[in-house]
Formats: structure tokens, C-alpha cells, sequence
């Protein structure tokens, strides 16, 4: 059976968040005054211990195999207006043993009321980066997404995850370990490649996969980073 639609993110529950912001998921206790969970189709997500991070807990995104149409990511709607044109985030991740051949989202930065937003996505795809801008407000006069496929994702090891996102133009570039994996400036349909967000308000990351998960795997983050600067 397909898994519900994610429900839309509860409204903020504190001011906006300081910069730069850092989340090490320490203790063991998601603060949910900052970020809300999504669950479906069989996914969790909760923090661990004993993963390897740069602590002694970590936020684990599971999907059990046969999952459809997953999800197990959180989300915050307490970016400050000082990101709201032009942002960066960090990440280490692990994916463990490897992401399913179909098209998987790990992080997005975009507009409120997500999943029925605007947003710039880091994914994978076959093994490989997507990155994607993604209109699915329902609101908006269309709907729908341009995808842009990159270089190989890494799995079995932690990394280092650094994205920059830009709603003047709509751009986003990936970095791993500090190499340069992909910018990329995206148009969508006859709207152009700008203000395509109208501000970034929300971030999410953990993993959503639109259609069936043959293996079980997970992704693990730690050290969550973003910052108006690199």
C-alpha cells in the first residue's frame, strides 16, 4: 500500500533560530521545539548511539525493505529571514549499504507548508547526486520539478555533506569532503530562474522515496549545520 502524503509542518514553536545554528543530537532526545517528524510507509526516525558520528548520538532515517512511497525525515520552519534568499548547511551523513536505485531525497530547503511548498532538493539517484527544484505548492498555476544528475553519492562511510542554496538565481551546489560535486541553476517551466522559492522558510532532511524499497536501508546524520556563510 502507498504511503499517506506527509502531513503539512506545524506552524514554528520558538523565534527564529541563532546563527550560526548547530545540531549534534546530543542528549539522546530529538528537541521538538525545533524540528518535527514525519513518518510513513514503514520509516522511523530517531537518534542512536553507537554509529560512529562526532558524538555519541546520531539521527538515523530508516526504511524497512518493501517500504512504498517512504518517509522519515524532520523538519524546521525556525529559519531566520537572514536565510531566506541565499543560505548554507552541512552535514556528515552515512548511507548504509547503499540508497535504492529509485529516486531518493536526503535535504530541502524551501518554502512553508512543506510537502505542499517550493523547494531546491539534494537527492540521489541510480547510485548517483540528483539534485532537483521541486514546485508542488498547490497553490501555484503548475506544478512539477527540474532535475539535474551528477556525480557518484558516497556509501559505507561518513562524509562530509555542504550544500549553498540561492533564490536569485535558483541555484544549488553540493560539496563532499570539500570537493565541489555539482552547481547547478534550474528553470522551471515558463517562471524562470528566479525568486522560484519567494524565501527559504523550511529545512528537512532525513529520507523520502517515491516508489518501492526493495532493501532496507539507512541514512545517518550528525552535526547539522547551516549558517548565512560557508
Amino acid at each position: 500500500m502507498a504511503a499517506p502524503a506527509p502531513a503539512a509542518t506545524p506552524a514554528p514553536k520558538g523565534p527564529p533560530l541563532a546563527l550560526p545554528f548547530n545540531e549534534d543530537f546530543e542528549p539522546a532526545a530529538l528537541r521538538t521545539d525545533i524540528w518535527n517528524p514525519h513518518e510513513a510507509g514503514g520509516g522511523t526516525v530517531t537518534l542512536v548511539e553507537g554509529k560512529g558520528g562526532y558524538g555519541k548520538y546520531v539521527l538515523q532515517a530508516h526504511l524497512p525493505a518493501n517500504a512504498q512511497r517512504a518517509f522519515a525525515l524532520i523538519d524546521t520552519l525556525r529559519l531566520p529571514d537572514t536565510l531566506r534568499g541565499h543560505a548554507f548547511g552541512r552535514a556528515y551523513v552515512f548511507i548504509t549499504p547503499n540508497g535504492p536505485t529509485r529516486h531518493t531525497v536526503l535535504t530541502v530547503t524551501g518554502s512553508a507548508a512543506w510537502p505542499a511548498a517550493n523547494w531546491l532538493e539534494v537527492g540521489m539517484y541510480q547510485g548517483a547526486f540528483q539534485l532537483s527544484y521541486q514546485q508542488q505548492d498547490r497553490a501555484a498555476p503548475a506544478r512539477g520539478e527540474t532535475v539535474a544528475f551528477g556525480k557518484p553519492m558516497p556509501t559505507g562511510k561518513w562524509f562530509c555533506l555542504e550544500w549553498e542554496v540561492n533564490d536569485t538565481p535558483d541555484t544549488l551546489a553540493v560539496w563532499v569532503d570539500g570537493e565541489l560535486m555539482n552547481r547547478e541553476t534550474f528553470t522551471f517551466k515558463t517562471f524562470g530562474n528566479t525568486d522560484l522559492i519567494k524565501g527559504f522558510a523550511d529545512f528537512g532532511l532525513g529520507v523520502r522515496v517515491f516508489g518501492p524499497v526493495p532493501d532496507a536501508f539507512d541514512i545517518y546524520y550528525d552535526n547539522v549545520a547551516f549558517d548565512a556563510k560557508r
